[in-house]
């Protein structure tokens, strides 16, 4: 299974899928306040956010527009301008250059030309989404940070779930990241599979789950899987996970709303970098040791899932590099969303082609 072992068609994802999509790169709170700035990598383009002094949020590529240097290697902080370590040439938090020293005698040269590169972003709930290829947006006018109505039926299942509080209510109270032996298809997979393997692999889950409930539907950008809970612990009365194209999980339960973005490392490596947002009436209703308890304690029984499809996913990987396994058969009632994933991977990367 090539699809799932070659770099090249890694290096084909990366240019036909992840650099014409939404990404989400950060959180809202990371860059909330003016001189605010996260920056990272999406494969091996470094892109930059911040907080202006505009109050925009703008998306820059990491880069000096002099020698190519990266400008900042702290992953967030708080600056008023951006100073090239190479030969000082300085940006203002809006991407204009206010600085270039030594210049005397070069021609046609004009400072408003050599601004950093823009990158398209926005945000949705509690995220930052980042585009890096222009074709994507520039037809509708998305080169800011506004939602502009985008997936707003997954707002609105997010926000009106059964005594759940709505998105805007949650806080970010910690972040945790897997670096897991499998291609990142084979994580999403494994998340698509419509619930097929949690009463296998996730015996404590499923005790909490009403699996006579369990839904599938997909949308136009996203799928959604859906169950009644039992009430019980962390996990409540209803659940909700969402797997946004194409590498964005999305899972609500009980007081709980974590993000996880799937990111390739390598043909056979990925990172899973989890977000977690607790609901702030939960938080205030608590004194710091029992939420340290109660926040120690659901996401210890998250990780445990985490755990678990990992050595999942792992074997599976494994097996890909086989000579005997060739192809397998989609379970059609409860593999449909992979399936689906599958066929929108396929439709882009042949777009790309034949562009």
């Amino acid at each position: 299974m090539y699809r799932y072992t070659d770099p090249s068609v890694l290096n084909y994802e990366k240019n036909a899928i992840f650099m014409k999509n939404w990404l989400a790169v950060s959180r809202c709170d990371q860059v909330a306040s003016h001189g605010q700035y996260t920056s990272g990598t999406i494969f091996d383009e470094p892109y930059l956010l911040v907080r202006g002094e505009d109050k925009v949020l703008h998306g820059f590529f990491n880069i000096c527009r002099h020698h190519a240097t990266i400008l900042t290697d702290s992953s967030s902080g708080t600056t008023s301008q951006f100073e090239c370590p190479y030969h000082g040439w300085t940006y203002n938090l809006e991407g204009r250059l206010t600085k270039a020293t030594r210049l005397r005698g070069i021609k046609n040269f004009v400072a408003k030309d050599f601004g950093l590169k823009p990158i398209a972003v926005r945000t949705w709930g509690p995220m930052v989404f980042m585009c890096l290829d222009d074709s994507t947006h520039s037809n509708s006018g998305t080169n800011a940070t506004e939602t502009n109505g985008w997936m707003p039926q997954l707002e609105v299942m997010l926000n009106s779930m059964k005594n759940m509080s709505p998105m805007s209510d949650m806080k970010h109270v910690r972040s945790t990241s897997y670096s897991i032996n499998c291609n990142w298809k084979v994580f999403i997979d494994n998340y698509l599979d419509g619930g097929y393997h949690i009463p296998y692999a996730h015996k404590e889950l499923s005790s909490s789950l009403d699996g006579k409930t369990y839904a599938l539907k997909q949308y136009d950008g996203f799928s959604v899987q859906s169950s009644s809970g039992k009430g019980e612990g962390r996990i409540g009365s209803e659940v909700l996970y969402a797997h946004v194209f194409p590498n964005l999980l999305i899972n609500r339960y009980g007081p709980w709303l974590d993000f996880n973005i799937v990111k390739p490392t390598g043909p056979e490596t990925c990172d899973v970098d989890f977000e977690w947002f607790l609901d702030q009436s939960v938080i205030s209703s608590m004194n710091t040791e029992n939420l340290d308890r109660k926040i120690n304690a659901d996401i210890a029984q998250g990780e445990t899932v985490q755990d678990e499809d990992i050595w999942l996913c792992e074997r599976v990987q494994k097996g890909l590099r086989s000579r005997s396994y060739t192809v397998g058969r989609y379970a059609p009632r409860v593999e449909y969303l992979m399936h689906n994933f599958h066929l929108k991977l396929y439709e882009e990367l042949i777009n790309y082609s034949e562009h």
